[in-house]
């Protein structure tokens, strides 16, 4: 449980680790406070004083995604909203969800909440996209009213390209355990071991060798035994086997993405910087995926 936006957790850099975001603005030099923001810009700058007869440095970028639009599911699951602004009368709001991306607007009006600024939503959203033409993923909190128009309490917004490009691995998040069934499945597109496998693939490490039992491995010249993790496990049915469960533990060691839920702050523009409330939601891209960079 994270109390804050997933990208301001300590370690995971805004998930600007492969690219950083540049706002472009329109506008004179001398009135940059007046300036509009017109879009985005996405890339790194590396300069390196170098004094002469010196090597150059190797390559800043390896294992570069493909230019090519990347198709996407997205899920979007919201827990609940917290401490929301209230917008009626009588001190409270009738709050209910609504979730954009690209071209797709969803509404949830009929599931309002009445005469709360705690609603319990328990609300499950998918989606299609093409990154990165289509990568923000909006979520907002609105008052709905009967006579009048429905007023805006606040809303959030997700940058998915940058969880698609980040080393940390932020597509969807990985579970302790690895479960074929039961209500922990496994939600990735790819197994732990194809995770690993791409990850050794995009960091000039060995892919790991397992042993016969497929409980032991050898992983970046280091031996991990299943036991090591597992020693206070109860096992049960749902469980997968042992060398997809090891390739997980493995994983769960790389500083990438666990399975959580993030708490999100809704803003305005009528009172930028002031927060609205905040929102307990967690989200996946269960089919894209790229190959993982060392994270650090």
């Amino acid at each position: 449980m994270y109390r804050t936006e997933l990208e301001e957790v300590e370690g995971f850099h805004e998930f600007e680790d492969f690219c950083e975001t540049f706002h472009l603005a329109r506008g004179k030099k001398k009135d940059v406070s007046s300036s509009e923001s017109v879009g985005e810009f996405k890339g790194l700058f590396k300069i390196y004083p170098l004094p002469s007869g010196t090597p150059v440095p190797p390559p800043q970028f390896h294992h570069l995604p493909s230019s090519e639009m990347v198709q996407c599911l997205v899920r979007v699951y919201i827990i609940r909203a917290i401490d929301l602004a209230p917008k009626d009368k009588n001190g409270l709001s009738d709050p209910y969800l609504k979730v954009s991306l690209g071209d797709t607007n969803l509404d949830d009006c009929e599931n309002y909440k009445p005469n709360t600024l705690n609603p319990f939503f328990g609300r499950v959203f998918e989606l299609k996209t093409s990154l990165p033409s289509k990568k923000d993923l909006t979520i907002t909190v609105m008052d709905k009213d009967l006579l009048s128009r429905d007023d805006l309490i606040g809303s959030t917004t997700i940058d998915l390209e940058n969880r698609y490009l980040t080393a940390h691995r932020a597509t969807c998040g990985l579970p302790a355990t690895y479960c074929l069934t039961g209500i922990n499945r496994w939600r990735d597109a790819l197994t732990p071991k194809m995770v690993l496998d791409a990850y050794c693939e995009a960091n000039n490490i060995t892919n790991p060798v397992y042993n016969e039992d497929a409980c032991t491995m050898i992983f970046n010249g280091v031996h991990h035994d299943l036991i090591m993790y597992e020693k206070d496990l109860i096992h049960h049915e749902h469980l997968g086997p042992p060398d997809q469960r090891l390739a997980l533990h493995i994983l769960n060691n790389l500083n990438f993405v666990s399975e959580h839920v993030e708490t999100r702050r809704l803003f305005t523009p009528l009172m930028p910087g002031i927060d609205q409330g905040r929102i307990e939601m967690g989200g996946h891209l269960p089919a894209a995926s790229r190959l993982s960079r060392s994270n650090g």
